[in-house]
């Protein structure tokens, strides 16, 4: 929920700047649908799917994770340049806050699932920090997008039928 949220919150930021001419529309977007399909994934497991498939062999989900993380960070230099300095930073150590546990501390843990140790009190608390360090990295995230969305936006209404 807390990923929806974050991406719920970049598209009602986007749609602000939208009527604005922004340059940083589109990617306010694309990081929306990017942490829709986070949320996505965690909910689905669609990461933990690609260990099972043959074509991986032996290697983790990690490597290729890593490698569309580092991607999409590239791609990102221009739209962190153009932001406050102390917000591009909050996301950067948001992501490597993030990063950290969904990527670094995962690969830590693939011993225990090569050695089907997954029901051990080691194997329980490498997850525990890494979900720790992934919510972590999207309390930072958020504690930066919340008081833009606070300055840049109208009043925001939301209406349930």
């Amino acid at each position: 929920m807390l990923l929806l949220l974050t991406s719920v919150s970049l598209w009602v930021n986007a749609r602000t700047l939208q009527s604005s001419d922004s340059s940083l529309v589109e990617r306010w977007y694309l990081l929306s649908v990017g942490f829709l399909l986070l949320s996505i994934d965690e909910i689905a497991g669609m990461h933990e799917t690609l260990n099972s498939i043959d074509m991986m062999g032996d290697m983790s989900w990690t490597i290729p994770g890593a490698i569309v993380a580092g991607l999409a960070g590239l791609y990102f230099v221009p739209f962190l340049l153009k932001l406050p300095r102390p917000l591009a930073i909050r996301f950067v150590l948001a992501g490597a806050v993030y990063l950290g546990g969904a990527l670094g501390v995962e690969v830590l843990t693939d011993p225990y699932l090569e050695n089907d140790e997954l029901n051990t009190l080691a194997y329980n608390l490498w997850t525990a920090l890494e979900e720790s360090m992934e919510i972590a990295g999207v309390l930072i995230f958020l504690g930066g997008l919340f008081p833009l969305l606070r300055t840049g936006t109208p009043r925001l209404q939301v209406q349930l039928d």
